[in-house]
């Protein structure tokens, strides 16, 4: 399986949001139990900016900082 064309991961272990459209965007959201190096990702020209390892914690900081979109189903997805 090959995720927006920057990450090989086996399909087995990945679970996909629900899809949240916006004004002119379309976002999903993938969770991966997997290892992998962040040097094993390429960023997709035009679609992303940036990859790192973030736990929960991290992510929901980021939020409170306006630096991690706060999808309304978040909390489902760290659930998982």
């Amino acid at each position: 399986m090959k995720v927006a064309d920057f990450l090989r991961a086996d399909g087995r272990n990945a679970a996909v949001s629900p899809t949240l459209i916006g004004d002119g965007d379309i976002c999903d959201i993938w969770l991966f139990k997997q290892d992998f190096c962040l040097q094993e990702i390429v960023l997709q020209e035009n679609e992303t900016i940036d990859a790192k390892y973030a736990r929960i914690s991290e992510i929901r900081q980021m939020i409170n900082n306006s630096e991690f979109i706060p999808f309304p189903y978040i909390n489902e997805i760290f659930d998982q």
